[in-house]
């Protein structure tokens, strides 16, 4: 204890080791790589500064941010970062006087931790100040001169991130202007925090390999940079400079700016530079001036890109500040030299920092070296080094550094022509010099890079070249004819210099072409300013012209020659260089070449340039056109134009010849009305639609030109492709903005269209009819504005007026787009309606008179509104629906069903017309007047029956809506029908009570199950509304009125049917049901009580009236079963499809209402009754059977449907009393059940399930599937076990063709069979497994015969094996690397569903098995490798997040949880949840196999399913063990269970008298990947022996495939068998084998030894002996 070290403190409160022993472990090791710690102590490398045991007397008044601020405390830097993050948490939480209480406190942690060695601690630290100061504000302010220091070091730190957010919170705080404020107000504690940093007695050798003192030094510069900066206009005080004078006394401080580290010595340039321009510091400088201009200078080589940025920044404050700079600097020995080395080497690739300085640094050398006469010499050799510098070839420079290197060059240069401009040396002089310089400097570089063919540098140097001799001007008027001799000289040089270059040259290189551009900018510019050449401006420009036309010739002959297409460019940048009209320069071109020769050149080049040239080669051809005179471009266009392979080259040739103003007379409107024109036409108005919308406008106002006789230079023929052009595009396109320009390019088309007299009557109905469709889409989609819609409506409704347009079949044409929509919704039908009505009105109103108005006016209603059209799919619609609503017992009905499968894509037509009409009908009665509307007038007939059909439909729609609830899409659409509907129906019109009273006559006349579907919907009638909730049973007392006669009593029960479930309890009127049931109609006699009894009963409540009734009701009933057995006995146990369809529906009705009454009346049933049910079960399956194939006859179907649901709500009602108190009578009927009836009924039943399995690709799918679906519940109530023993049995129906069945239907596409035959298998595996475990051979048996022994698993091999292929394409692509994870291909999700439901079976097989039995099993699958592949397969299968994330224990889990058997019958269950379930479930059954598969994997494969187990299963599965071992400690004798969550731990204490053991469980936190350490405690009160105990549950727990909870029961049963004598195996040395579960049997005849048969095996095959392990006599 005494050799610890007393400056490190004892960490308070906390007894436990580092949560990261390793890294505090690192932390006293390595060296430090961060801040040094703010001490005066001398600085040792692994020295953590721990605070203080008086630290924390402060304590702030919210207690939460003083206990996280104490755990700053630790060593360990995890915990110092998870108490940061804590802490940024509380503060974001907690109010601003909680923030400013911690002030003290913070202030003295945040000194330490902002040099904590650890970064990421720092970057915190910073975050929390930054919170901090956000917080507290002006409350910091009594702490500002303790943390001004500091936070300044911190935004200098070398972690990047630590320090932006330093800088950040620092200027955030104190905004720009305050900061100079802040450095004063804190002026003595930086310097001498500043002070006591740098002057510290370190000696080099420290500094130099000390990088903590390095960094220490270079951050204290930084803060001290910092604070000259702000400060240099500011008067500091007189400490202050006492403080800096001492800093600059010590000799440390100019060694860091000889030799110091390169970021020390930028920031020690930093400072001086600062300090040179604060004038309050200039005589603290003076006696150091000297030496820094010695450094400054020396250092103007440096390399550094940051250094030799501060280094001349200084250099030249240094030049501008003191004038006698030069005095101690040798201009031969320390500038020259240096300036030499800077060209030498490119400027270090330092252009930026150095080229914008050197002409500032050049001018201040010439002023302080040279004289008047001289100073060009220096300039001569400066300038010459430059240029042989960027002449080099060594050079490598981007664009933006030759940019630089450029503009630095000709600063300097235009600074020498200026100065020697403006120097008194005599003219020839000055001329000569000017002369010298601009040959050496601007001559000699063009024709270098000319040669050099950089075409970048080239274009640059030029472009300066011209900008500089621009800006040339005489200083005087003496001196004028100066700059003008310059500039003549120059044009006669360059001149001279073009005529070298291109003489002898058969390929002139590309930069002639760039100098002749930037010539003939300059040649403008000149013109335009007040200078005048030797030479003569007409003789420059006609120079220019002919070097134009040589080179354009020049390019000509390599296009001929095909040597460069790209001379094309080169052509149309000279043509561009002078106006179209500049004869003298196309005459030089012609003297050369012929112009029709030279266009013919560019056609025939069309084939071998990139068609990013095509534009050029069209521009190029119409500027050579230009020459020609009218025959000729009109001979050349028509002899090439068609030439022309390419169809973009003639489509931009053609939109040349439209946008060229060429002279070709009247051949133009010859040429553009040609068929082939035409279709470039098109094509090129396609194109710009797509590409370029916004210029489509002009172009078509161009297309549309009309000649003086009014007519279409493109034709007619043209005009009307180009419309159905413009409209086609607006179908394709489905962005809003191009839609929107199209609109636009609508309206202002097309009226100018409809006005011009010239343009057919066929095309205009086209554009109307266009027009109509356009608006219709464009209302459906929503791709345009309302306004925009607005105006496209009116500039239609402006047309309808017009009759030679707008003509009947016109109208026809109109009703049919209307009728058919793409897309359908509520606005674009109400829009639509809204057109529609337009088209009725508008259209009618010029009629001459009311008689020929109103014929119109009607035969438009008629044909806008009939649905005739859609009339067969109505009748389609109506059978489906009546079929599927009495297969889902919705209704039943004695009019024969015709089911007829019906696509539901064709219900959105049929409503969207009856929606249509509905807002047409409304529409009309709003916009018509009162005499076209009079109840008896033909308009209102039409109206009032398509309203009539229109309520068919709805109530149609509705009911197949709430069967097929997967398009719930439309029930939105069917809710606002019935809206519309019924708000017509609440009002008190003539169409209300027409409506009303047409219904109730229909549905009298025709007696159909759909007309009195619709009766209901007139409980929204005004005559119902006023009774509000009662109306619905004042509605069913109406009806009864209408329909109470005997004929009509059908259409009542229709009605009641359906809205029986609307109903409230005990709302039906008994007199009537019973009036009803008096009937001599059994159909009509059942229905009616079965309505009694659901609306009735259906709560189960029973009243002391409710006997009387249910009295009369079971008389009904009995009445009904004795006339059924008595008159129609053929009923029972035949063929249905024998029987009438009328006996079938009146047996499937009295079906119906047993099964009805079974559900809410069972207590009120007598003996007659249950016998009726159980007799007519046992009859009535077997009739199933027998009717099997004939399932598609609608009427089998619905006896096979009924019969089912009766004998499921029978079994389940028996199910639910055999276990609870029950009656006599009903005991009775479950005992004759189960022993007459319940064996044959179940059979049968299955028999039925498998003989539908077997036929049902005889059905559709869709049919087969809503059957299916009806009878599933009862197949789920079939006794498995009866059918296990009858297909045992069966010679027709044996266990393997049923296993085969079942499996083969895992795939079958239809859901609900897969999942049936599912649980079917999954519920027989256990009769499977307990067949296999009769009928394995004993042990000893095995050793006798050495037999290997068949089960159950092995049926499912040849499907495994026919379903690797599939699999193994998935396994390959996936070899658990997460770069494979993007890669992955899509899954069959199908067959992977049926892999996975067979593999749910073979996992449940394992679990169901005993002991013994399971370690064959599992066995078998892991060496035929199964398992191994359906391990990784389940993992590939898995969510795509979870297997990126496999390593991020913060994602949620809840994915892996165990699915309840209601969720896996899920049809919405997706496969990766099932996949998921399915890993998680083998995890926690079948631990040891997935333990030997994980632990022979690969390792990056082991790696990855260990994270991903234990981040997300693991958790699960321990929770899920250590609860059941909670839940089940209280249930074992003589054995004591602890629990302990947290650690993952199990106690186990066995006490026997005074003898007791204990033993611990312990699990590893990869459960149950990972081995279970199991460990014995001490035994006390005898001599028991556990160690050989332990060693067997281990083996146990981590080689079988048992629980926690069974290792328990294992280990205690041993313990019981020993301490009940019986002997172990002396063997294995244990008494219960842990494979088998066995007691030791075996016994040698000799020794009398005891052996588990599985031992000694093992013994006699491994000795190769049959001998005794003991006494080794023959066994």
């Amino acid at each position: 204890m005494e050799n610890k070290s007393k400056g490190l403190t004892k960490v308070k409160k906390n007894s436990k080791p580092s949560s990261s022993s390793r890294s505090a472990e690192l932390l006293g090791s390595q060296k430090c790589i961060a801040f040094p710690t703010q001490t005066h102590k001398k600085l040792q490398a692994n020295n953590i500064v721990q605070f203080g045991e008086n630290f924390f007397d402060d304590s702030p008044a919210n207690k939460n941010l003083q206990n996280v601020i104490r755990k700053l405390n630790k060593k360990d830097p995890t915990t110092k970062k998870k108490a940061l993050e804590e802490l940024i948490h509380d503060i974001n939480a907690a109010n601003v006087e909680d923030v400013s209480s911690i002030l003290p406190l913070w202030t003295k942690v945040y000194l330490v931790l902002a040099y904590d060695p650890i970064h990421n601690v720092r970057e915190l630290t910073q975050e929390v100040q930054k919170l901090i100061a956000s917080k507290s504000k002006r409350m910091m302010a009594p702490y500002l001169k303790q943390l001004i220091p500091v936070w300044i070091f911190s935004c200098f730190d070398n972690y990047t991130a630590a320090a932006y957010v330093a800088r950040a919170s620092l200027f955030d705080t104190f905004k720009a202007n305050r900061i100079q404020e802040v450095c004063l107000h804190c002026q003595l504690e930086i310097l001498e925090y500043v002070r006591s940093n740098l002057l510290e007695s370190l000696d080099k050798k420290m500094l130099a390999e000390n990088y903590f003192c390095q960094n220490k030094v270079y951050g204290s510069l930084e803060v001290l940079s910092f604070f000259t900066e702000h400060t240099i206009t500011a008067e500091l005080s007189s400490e202050s400079y006492i403080i800096l004078r001492s800093i600059l006394e010590h000799k440390s401080f100019w060694a860091y700016g000889k030799s110091g580290a390169k970021s020390t010595r930028v920031a020690w340039f930093k400072v001086i530079t600062n300090l040179i321009q604060t004038t309050s510091c200039s005589d603290i400088l003076l006696k150091w001036k000297w030496e820094i201009i010695e450094i400054s200078f020396n250092a103007i080589d440096d390399c550094d890109r940051r250094l030799s940025c501060q280094v001349w920044n200084c250099v030249l404050v240094i030049q501008s500040t003191y004038a006698d700079w030069h005095k101690n600097v040798d201009l031969k020995v320390t500038i020259q030299p240096k300036l030499s080395s800077i060209f030498q080497n490119n400027f270090f690739n330092n252009y930026e920092n150095i080229c914008p300085k050197l002409l500032s640094f050049c001018s201040a050398i010439i002023s302080a070296y040279y004289n008047i006469e001289n100073w060009h010499l220096f300039f001569e050799q400066f300038l010459s080094d430059f240029k042989q510098m960027f002449s080099s070839q060594t050079l490598n420079a981007r664009e933006k550094e030759h940019k630089i290197i450029f503009n630095a060059y000709f600063d300097c240069l235009s600074f020498v022509l200026n100065k020697l401009n403006g120097t008194e040396k005599q003219s020839e002089e000055k001329e000569k010099l000017l002369l010298e310089f601009m040959q050496r400097n601007i001559i000699q570089p063009i024709e270098w890079l000319i040669n050099a063919n950089e075409n970048a540098t080239q274009k640059l140097f030029f472009d300066l070249t011209v900008k500089m001799l621009s800006d040339i001007k005489p200083n005087s008027q003496n001196e004028g004819r100066l700059p003008e001799n310059l500039l003549s000289n120059f044009w006669t040089a360059i001149f001279d210099l073009i005529s070298s270059l291109m003489s002898g040259q058969e390929h002139y290189p590309q930069g002639i072409i760039n100098l002749f551009e930037n010539l003939v900018g300059l040649n403008e510019r000149s013109v335009n300013s007040e200078l005048k050449y030797g030479i003569m401006e007409k003789d420059i420009e006609s120079k220019l012209k002919k070097v134009a036309a040589e080179l354009v010739y020049h390019c000509l002959r390599r296009i001929a020659n095909k040597d460069s297409p790209k001379c094309v460019k080169h052509v149309l940048a000279i043509v561009n260089t002078f106006p179209d009209s500049d004869s003298e320069f196309f005459e030089n071109i012609a003297k050369k070449c012929d112009i029709v020769e030279a266009i013919k050149i560019f056609f025939e080049v069309i084939p071998t340039v990139e068609k990013e040239m095509y534009k050029d080669v069209a521009e190029v051809i119409f500027k050579f056109l230009n020459c020609l005179d009218e025959d000729q471009q009109f001979t050349v266009i028509k002899t090439h134009i068609f030439s022309i392979r390419s169809s973009t080259m003639q489509i931009l040739i053609l939109e040349q010849l439209f946008l060229q103003s060429l002279n070709i007379g009247k051949n133009k409107e010859l040429l553009l009305s040609c068929p082939e024109i035409r279709e470039l036409l098109i094509k090129l108005t396609k194109s710009l639609l797509i590409n370029k919308p916004k210029e489509t406008i002009n172009w078509l106002n161009k297309l549309f030109l009309q000649n003086g006789d009014g007519k279409f230079y493109v034709g007619s023929k043209t005009v009307d492709t180009l419309v159905c052009t413009i409209f086609e595009s607006t179908e394709i396109e489905e962005k809003r903005e191009r839609i929107e320009l199209s609109a636009d390019i609508i309206l202002q088309l097309i009226p100018k269209l409809f006005s011009l007299e010239n343009v057919l009557i066929e095309t205009k109905q086209k554009i109307f009819l266009k027009l109509f469709t356009f608006i219709l889409q464009k209302s459906a989609d929503s791709l345009l504005t309302e306004d925009a819609l607005l105006k496209l409506t009116l500039c239609w409704e402006n047309i309808l007026c017009d009759e030679n347009i707008v003509t009947e079949k016109i109208i026809s044409e109109c009703t049919t787009n209307l009728r058919f929509l793409k897309k359908f919704t509520i606005a674009s039908t109400l829009k639509c309606a809204d057109l529609a009505i337009r088209l009725i009105v508008d259209t009618t109103r010029k009629s001459t008179t009311n008689e020929t108005s109103y014929t119109k006016l009607n035969n438009r209603v008629r044909m806008i509104v009939t649905t005739n059209d859609i009339s067969e799919l109505q009748e389609q619609l109506s059978y489906y629906a009546s079929s599927i609503e009495a297969i889902k017992g919705i209704i039943s009905t004695k009019e024969e069903l015709r089911y007829q499968y019906f696509n539901m894509k064709n219900v959105s037509t049929i409503l969207q017309r009856a929606l249509l009409n509905v807002y047409i009908i409304k529409g009309m009665y709003n916009n018509l007047n009162n005499e076209e509307l009079e109840e008896e007038s033909a308009i209102a007939c039409n109206l009032s029956h398509e309203l009539l059909n229109c309520i068919y439909i709805t109530s149609t729609v509705e009911s197949v809506l709430q069967i097929q609830t997967e398009e719930s899409n439309l029930a939105l659409f069917v809710k606002e029908l019935q809206d519309q509907i019924k708000t017509i129906l609440q009002n008190e019109t003539t169409l209300s009570e027409k409506t009303h009273d047409m219904l109730i006559h229909n549905a009298k006349t025709n007696k159909t199950i759909s007309h009195s579907r619709s009766l209901p919907i007139l409980i929204s009638h005004h005559r119902f509304a006023q009774f509000e909730e009662s109306a619905a049973i004042i509605f069913i007392e109406e009806m009864f009125k209408h329909f109470c006669n005997e004929e009509d009593l059908s259409v009542y029960i229709n009605v009641l049917q359906y809205q029986i479930p609307e109903l409230s309890h005990r709302s039906v009127s008994i007199n009537n049901i019973f009036h009803c049931a008096k009937s001599t109609d059994i159909w009509l006699k059942c229905s009616a009580l079965r309505c009694l009894v659901i609306n009735y009963f259906k709560h189960n409540e029973m009243e002391a009236a409710d006997k009387v009734i249910s009295g009369q009701l079971l008389g009904f009933a009995r009445e009904i079963s004795e006339k059924l057995l008595t008159e129609k006995a053929e009923i029972y146990d035949t063929d249905i499809n024998k029987l009438s369809y009328i006996e079938v529906v009146e047996l499937i009705e009295y079906i119906r209402l047993l099964t009805e009454m079974l559900k809410n009346m069972p207590w009120c049933l007598g003996s007659k009754e249950w016998d009726s049910i159980t007799i007519g079960l046992s009859s009535w399956v077997p009739s199933i059977l027998k009717s099997a194939k004939n399932l598609k006859i609608p009427q089998v179907a619905l006896f096979t449907v009924h019969v089912c649901k009766l004998f499921s709500t029978f079994v389940g009602f028996m199910n639910a009393e055999k276990n609870s108190s029950s009656t006599l009578l009903v005991k009775k009927t479950i005992d004759e059940w189960c022993s007459l009836f319940a064996k044959d009924v179940n059979c049968k039943l299955f028999q039925s399930f498998y003989e539908l399995l077997k036929i049902q690709e005889n059905f559709t799918t869709e049919y087969f599937s809503l059957i299916f679906s009806e009878i599933r519940p009862s197949i789920l109530h079939l006794d498995l076990d009866a059918v296990y023993l009858f297909c045992k049995n069966s010679s027709n129906i044996n266990l393997k063709n049923m296993f085969d069945t079942l499996l083969q239907n895992f795939s079958n596409p239809n859901i609900i069979v897969r999942r049936t035959c599912y649980y079917i298998l999954r519920e027989l595996t256990n009769f499977y497994v307990v067949d296999d475990s009769k009928n394995i051979h004993s042990v000893d048996n095995d050793l006798k015969h050495c037999e290997k022994t068949q089960h159950f698993l092995q049926l499912f091999e040849s499907f495994i094996i026919s379903q690797q292929p599939y699999v193994d394409k998935y396994l390959l692509e996936f070899s658990f690397k997460i770069t494979e994870i993007d890669e992955f291909s899509k899954i069959d999700r199908e067959k992977a569903f049926t892999y996975l439901l067979m593999w749910d079976c073979i996992i449940h097989a394992c679990v169901k098995s005993p002991l013994a039995m399971r370690t064959i099993y599992t066995s078998w699958l892991y060496e035929n490798k199964f398992f191994e592949k359906f391990l990784h397969f389940v993992i590939r299968l898995m969510p795509i997040e979870i297997l990126k994330n496999h390593d991020n224990k913060f994602l949620p889990s809840e994915i892996f949880n165990i699915l309840s058997w209601e969720k896996l019958n899920d049809e919405n269950l997706t496969l990766e949840r099932y996949a998921c379930h399915l890993y998680t479930e083998v995890l926690k059954k079948l631990p040891a196999v997935v333990r030997k598969w994980w632990n022979i994997s690969s390792s990056r494969q082991k790696t990855f399913v260990d994270r991903l187990t234990t981040n997300f299963v693991s958790p699960l599965i321990c929770e899920g063990e250590l609860s059941s071992i909670s839940a089940n400690k209280e249930k074992n004798e003589n054995m004591q269970v602890t629990v302990h969550f947290s650690t993952r731990e199990v106690i186990a204490v066995y006490f026997i008298d005074e003898v007791r053991t204990e033993l611990t469980i312990v699990l590893p936190s990869n459960y149950p990947l990972g081995p279970v350490k199991v460990d014995c405690g001490k035994n006390i009160g005898g001599r028991l022996s556990s160690r050989n105990d332990a060693l067997q549950l281990a083996l146990f727990l981590n080689h079988q495939n048992g629980t926690i909870l069974d290792g328990l029961a294992l280990w205690k049963n041993t313990l019981d068998k020993k301490f009940e004598g019986v002997e172990e195996c002396y063997v294995c040395y244990t008494v219960i084998h842990q494979d088998t579960c066995q007691l030791p049997k075996l016994t040698c005849k000799t020794c009398k030894k005891k052996f588990h048969g599985p031992c000694l095996y093992k013994w006699f095959t491994t000795s190769s002996k049959s001998t005794c392990p003991i006494c080794r006599n023959v066994f």
